[in-house]
């Protein structure tokens, strides 16, 4: 469902458990945002039927943030974490991102 949401230059990696990490090349913040919204919209519109019969709505928070120069990869992830458990404190269903 993520691919769908993407380019052809995008990449989509599952992280964790429900987690997942989304590089965009070369993309500003505002359309990143557009991606992730994207994203965000589209697993709203999906029903999942963990039991057959019984559909379960999901939503996704989304932390987005921007590579820095020289920044390791580490700072950078954790960083976007950051960002998207304070969109789940903030109520779930949201993109939550660097200003």
């Amino acid at each position: 469902m993520i691919k769908r949401c993407l380019r052809e230059t995008d990449l989509a990696y599952r992280y964790g458990g429900e987690e997942f990490t989304v590089i965009l090349p070369v993309t500003t913040t505002a359309d990143g945002l557009v991606t992730a919204e994207r994203i965000r919209t589209e697993f709203k519109g999906e029903d999942f039927y963990p039991l057959p019969g019984r559909a379960v709505p999901v939503t996704v928070s989304i932390g987005l943030t921007q590579y820095k120069i020289k920044e390791d990869i580490k700072t950078l992830v954790h960083r976007a974490d950051q960002l998207m458990y304070q969109g789940k404190k903030k109520g779930k269903d949201r993109v939550f991102c660097e200003t």
